[in-house]
């Protein structure tokens, strides 16, 4: 079916390195060119939130917004890098980041048939902080990366803590700033907007129903408060 058209190494902080100038900000390293499990729950609501426009593509090209789930053998599904602008996935527009991945190390292993996204660090960090383990269950932690420039915005003065703006996105240091932000939010379920990230907003929690309900909610509130 493929991709069908309808969509402490070094907190980096922000200095002039090559490495940071891309999309992506680690280098990818595939252990096996395989599709992952197809994740059915998370894919159908990335395909709601693609017709939100909460991901999406923006005019020069960028893809903009993913999502992630934990599975209970410490393993994360996520949306491959640049499957924004594709309305349908299959398994081919995911991909498997391994229990030993390491968000501080500059490679990042994964299976899959395209690279991660370039928030997969950030996406593996906060899901192992807020995991909740409970058997047979097999995701125990979900979250979702959206774009909204008024949301983004608007999120102090609407409550929505914020991260430091001194780090990349995709960076180790942004990986540990996101954690930094949950822990001081507290509870395993939550959001958060991202000044140094255009118009970037995270939520997440235990499943990704809930994950998917904290993003729309919040989204109803800034346009009810216009």
């Amino acid at each position: 079916m493929g991709l069908v058209e309808p969509g402490q190494e070094g907190l980096e902080e922000i200095i002039d390195d090559p490495m940071l100038d891309g999309v992506i900000k680690f280098l990818p390293r595939c252990i096996s060119p395989t599709p992952p499990p197809f994740p059915t729950v998370l894919n159908h609501f990335i395909e709601n939130l693609k017709e939100a426009g909460l991901i999406g593509v923006y005019s020069d090209g960028t893809g903009h917004g993913n999502g992630a789930v934990l599975l209970s053998d410490g393993s994360m599904v996520a949306t491959a890098t640049q499957t924004q602008k594709y309305r349908f996935l299959d398994e081919k527009g995911y991909v498997l980041i391994p229990p030993e991945a390491d968000v501080d190390q500059e490679e990042v292993p994964f299976v899959g048939m395209q690279n991660p996204s370039s928030e997969s660090r950030t996406l593996l960090a906060i899901a192992r902080k807020i995991a909740v383990v409970r058997e047979p269950i097999s995701v125990v932690a979900a979250v979702i990366h959206i774009h909204h420039q008024e949301g983004q915005l608007r999120a102090a003065k609407l409550g929505l803590p914020e991260s430091a703006s001194r780090y990349r996105y995709g960076t180790v240091g942004f990986a540990h700033e996101a954690v930094e932000v949950v822990d001081r939010i507290k509870g395993n379920a939550g959001g958060f907007g991202t000044p140094s990230h255009l118009d970037g907003l995270f939520f997440y929690a235990p499943t990704v129903g809930e994950a998917y309900q904290l993003t729309v909610d919040y989204i109803d509130r800034v346009i009810r408060t216009r």
